[in-house]
């Protein structure tokens, strides 16, 4: 038979009804954040990122580094400034002397070489291949930072409103331990169920710090991407998301990613490479003009060639082939992993966006308005005096569990539309 309760405990409860029963969660505030000062949107924490992120610096600077490494490829070599003596006396070596040697002479000359032209034409298509390479590569780390950036904003936005919510059930739950420690000290109630209340309200104000926990974390790695900004609020409602672009249209704009473009520019960069390692085998050329002064007889012009001769090709040109091949072959696998890897992460993207988006239907269709209703119903029953007050508790505690999952499941849709998002450059 159910004790009645004490005016005390009741008088408690009734001034806790309506923040554990019917108020919404607390207003939104995050750490240090101002009623008046405007919360840290999605888009404009991706915005902040695409702006401060060293990142981009770096990969923009690479990119103008390897276009300045490209206009000096495949040029002629400088030419060298070749000085010195030759055919002096033994006995005698002084080349100046008015009774010198015929033979003796000062030689100053310039030698240029030539290496083979499909050498040098080689070299600069591997230079232009590796700019294109930090040109994607450039497009690839915007991508990144935009989902990585939005993915932490998620993880902010979504520890904020389950702290919100966790809230409110600790209230309750500190509602609850007081009512029944009055209880028992008129009598009215048992030991075990004011330990039954600690253990609840404990287990309450653990979710809650595991929560402040993820907060704390999400906000470091949100500070990552955009600095300072990182400590202010976010809205208290999940963003407006556009809709997914067609599946079957996605798979072919698949193709367009950077990644697959850095992997392919790789590919040619490595048929380059194997090239000019064929182009070794063709010799290269010098030549050298020099002009001998010889005191007291003519002054000698001299014009001289030189060519390679690779003859022993065995331990390098030959090596340097082989190695060539092995990274070309390298390089077309890796573009296909590449390609697979994307389009199972774009098929798993699309369906968490899917199912997410029907279960989000689901909760705030049948679930949800369910919970309020039954949450109500026990309010009704308790107010008529026909209900106890933990069966109102139990009833708005099903409910917050259930707002949690359905917090979970909008922030999950989030990160699932900034994957799909990613994978798509950026629509």
């Amino acid at each position: 038979m159910r004790h009645r309760l004490s005016l005390v405990p009741a008088l408690l409860i009734a001034g806790a009804i309506q923040s554990v029963a019917f108020a919404a969660p607390p207003p939104a505030d995050g750490p240090g954040s101002d009623p008046a000062t405007p919360r840290l949107a999605l888009p404009q924490a991706i915005g902040l990122a695409l702006q401060r992120q060293p990142r981009l610096e770096a990969a923009s600077a690479r990119a103008d580094a390897a276009r300045e490494q490209a206009a000096a490829a495949g040029r002629l070599p400088d030419p060298q400034l070749v000085a010195g003596f030759g055919n002096l006396s033994v006995d005698d070596p002084n080349p100046y002397r008015d009774d010198a040697e015929r033979m003796a002479m000062t030689s100053l000359g310039l030698q240029q070489a030539f290496p083979d032209a499909e050498k040098r034409r080689q070299q600069r298509q591997q230079a232009e291949a590796e700019v294109r390479i930090r040109q994607a590569r450039v497009e690839l780390e915007r991508l990144q930072t935009a989902r990585d950036a939005g993915m932490a904003w998620a993880d902010v936005w979504e520890a904020e409103r389950a702290q919100h919510l966790l809230t409110t059930l600790v209230d309750a739950f500190d509602t609850q331990l007081r009512s029944r420690e009055i209880d028992l000290r008129s009598n009215l109630g048992q030991q075990a169920r004011v330990h039954d209340a600690e253990v609840k309200q404990a287990l309450a104000r653990d979710r809650l710090h595991q929560w402040q926990q993820r907060e704390r974390s999400a906000r470091a790695r949100l500070q990552r991407w955009i600095g300072e900004p990182a400590a202010g609020a976010t809205p208290d409602t999940a963003p407006e998301l556009a809709p997914a672009p067609d599946p079957d249209a996605a798979d072919r704009q698949l193709e367009q990613h950077p990644l697959l473009t850095v992997s392919q520019r790789q590919a040619e960069r490595a048929t380059a490479e194997l090239a000019l390692a064929r182009a070794d085998y063709r010799p290269d050329w010098r030549v050298q003009l020099s002009y001998g002064y010889r005191q007291p007889y003519d002054d000698l012009l001299s014009l001289q060639f030189g060519v390679d001769l690779p003859l022993f090709t065995r331990n390098r040109q030959d090596r340097r082939l082989s190695a060539a091949a092995l990274n070309q072959q390298a390089a077309e696998a890796d573009t296909a992993d590449h390609r697979r890897a994307l389009l199972e992460a774009l098929h798993s993207a699309y369906a968490d966006w899917q199912v997410t988006s029907q279960r989000i239907v689901d909760y705030d269709r049948t679930l949800l308005p369910a919970a309020q209703a039954r949450s109500e119903a026990a309010l009704r029953s308790y107010r008529a005096g026909v209900g106890a007050f933990d069966a109102v508790l139990t009833a708005r505690q099903d409910l917050l569990d259930l707002e949690l999952l359905r917090l979970n499941l909008g922030a999950e849709r989030i990160r699932a539309r900034l994957q799909i998002r990613y994978l798509l450059s950026g629509e």
